[in-house]
C-alpha cells in the first residue's frame, strides 16, 4: 500500500514469546563468540612471534639471566678489588726487595772498597818485605822484616 505506515508496536506483537527466547539466545550466543574470538586473539597477542614462546615465560627468563649476571658482576668486582689488594701487597713486597737489593749492593760495594785497600795495603806491604835486604842473622833479619811490616 502507498503511504502505509508500519507500528513498530506491531513487530513486538507479532513476535511470539517463544522467538523472543530464540532471539535472546542468538543474541547471547553471539555475544559469546565475540567474546571467545577476543579472548583467542588476547591470548595470541601473549606469544612472541618470533620464539612463539609466551611473553610471561620469556620476561621469567630474561629476569633470571639478569639475576645471574648481577652476581656473576658482583663475584667479578669482588675477585677484582681482591686482585687489586694482592697487586698492592706485591708491589709493596718489590719495592722493599728493591730497597734491601739497593742496601746489599752498597754493602757490597763498602765491602769491596775497604777489601781493595786491604789487598793495596798488603801489596804494600809484600812489596818492602821484597825489597828490604836481610841484614845478619837470617832468622832474626827475617823477623825484623816481618815485624816491621806489621800495622
Amino acid at each position: 500500500r502507498k503511504g502505509a505506515e508500519v507500528n513498530p508496536l506491531l513487530l513486538v506483537k507479532l513476535l511470539s514469546p517463544r522467538a523472543w527466547a530464540v532471539a535472546g539466545v542468538a543474541l547471547v550466543l553471539a555475544f559469546a563468540g565475540l567474546q571467545s574470538a577476543r579472548l583467542a586473539h588476547a591470548k595470541a597477542d601473549q606469544r612472541d612471534p618470533r620464539t612463539h614462546g609466551l611473553w610471561r615465560d620469556e620476561a621469567r627468563i630474561a629476569r633470571e639471566a639478569a639475576a645471574r649476571s648481577a652476581a656473576a658482576l658482583a663475584q667479578a668486582q669482588a675477585e677484582s678489588s681482591d686482585l687489586k689488594t694482592a697487586l698492592a701487597e706485591q708491589n709493596a713486597d718489590v719495592a722493599r726487595t728493591a730497597e734491601a737489593g739497593r742496601r746489599a749492593s752498597a754493602a757490597a760495594d763498602a765491602a769491596l772498597a775497604m777489601q781493595r785497600r786491604a789487598a793495596e795495603s798488603a801489596e804494600a806491604s809484600a812489596r818492602q818485605v821484597l825489597a828490604s835486604r836481610p841484614q845478619g842473622e837470617p832468622c832474626a833479619a827475617a823477623d825484623r822484616i816481618i815485624l816491621g811490616s806489621l800495622p
